[in-house]
């Protein structure tokens, strides 16, 4: 099977990948936890302690609240409008062997089993190479292979969970041998391994 779609970065799908990343991390949780506690303090002790204190309590609970979305936002603004890596869009053929990424006169190959992880949001797929670069893939991008994209990823995601290739455990935290080039999270990597 092999699905082959382009994909053109935006701030939007940038915007979607960090909040993703961040929100099923430990830092995003625990600024809701941040938020919720400041507007709970502000609720619990209004017109118990002075007005100065509940307003206080009141606009650090909405800091936390809106602080992570706001900054995550300009940073995927910033990522797309500086990475030139995003001014064409990418080409992706998927197969059985793994992900080959193309600009261009670039291509770069990646192994299923060099991946890290496989997510899956509701409108998107996150392949992610590193802990914190992923190739991102949208849902509506796949096209009329939308079947056939959808049913590879749902398998290379079972199998990284499991952790095995052609009968050996994969130590995912160890870096691809590979010497080639691959395109990540809007990054060209050298690996040099």
């Amino acid at each position: 099977m092999e699905v082959k779609f382009e994909v053109r970065m935006n701030t939007k799908k940038m915007f979607h990948f960090l909040m993703y990343h961040i929100y099923h991390s430990f830092q995003g949780p625990l600024s809701l936890l941040f938020a919720a506690a400041g507007i709970g303090v502000c609720i619990w002790t209004y017109g118990d302690v002075a007005m100065n204190w509940t307003v206080l309590y009141g606009f650090f609970g909405i800091l936390f609240l809106i602080y992570e979305p706001v900054s995550l936002y300009l940073k995927a603004a910033t990522q797309v409008k500086l990475n030139p890596v995003f001014k064409k869009p990418l080409t992706y053929v998927m197969n059985d062997k793994g992900i080959v990424t193309m600009q261009g006169e670039q291509k770069a190959e990646i192994k299923w089993e060099d991946l890290r992880a496989i997510k899956e949001s509701r409108s998107y797929f996150f392949c992610y190479t590193s802990g914190q670069n992923a190739f991102i893939f949208p849902k509506k991008d796949f096209q009329d292979q939308s079947g056939e994209a959808q049913q590879l990823l749902h398998e290379k995601k079972e199998i990284l969970k499991t952790k095995k290739y052609d009968g050996k455990t994969m130590d995912h935290e160890q870096e691809p041998e590979n010497e080639e080039q691959t395109i990540t999270g809007g990054k060209i990597e050298k690996n040099d391994h």
